[in-house]
């Protein structure tokens, strides 16, 4: 999706963009990074690869089917780590010499766990510029706003 804002401030290649919130925030996967609700104006931060200055009217990109993925994914993985560990758990419940039940749920415990944290560490190092909304076009030049 692809929308109009106004910059407000600009900090370490990001900046918060002013856009108006229309019609189409309402089936907007990226909905709830913007403050503010469907009525109003939302202020949302962004990846400025433009450089673009606090007043500048700019547009951005909301990469909504990279969000749609990533959630597809990680509730996927999530899921597959419960079963793999809860199965895991129920097989060595006879090795362990404890109940079957009590071995799966701490199997699906530590499935959750590991898959957790690996879940964790592999979005924030190759999904985060994927996911992040970026200012793609500088429309028109402004100055109202400051630099923070």
């Amino acid at each position: 999706m692809k929308d109009n804002g106004t910059v407000i401030s600009v900090t370490q290649g990001l900046a918060k963009v002013e856009v108006a919130c229309l019609q189409g925030c309402q089936g907007c996967a990226a909905r709830g990074l913007c403050i503010g609700d469907e009525q109003s104006k939302g202020l949302i931060t962004v990846q400025n690869p433009l450089e673009a200055a606090p007043g500048d009217e700019v547009l951005i990109h909301i990469p909504e089917h990279h969000y749609s993925r990533a959630l597809i994914q990680l509730f996927g993985l999530l899921l597959a780590g419960l079963l793999l560990g809860m199965t895991a758990g129920y097989f060595s419940a006879s090795v362990l010499g404890v109940s079957p039940a009590l071995a799966s749920f701490v199997g699906l415990l530590l499935g959750l766990l590991l898959s957790g944290a690996w879940l964790m560490r592999s979005f924030q190092a190759k999904n985060k510029r994927q996911l992040n909304p970026e200012i793609i076009d500088i429309l028109k030049k402004g100055g109202r706003y400051e630099q923070a």
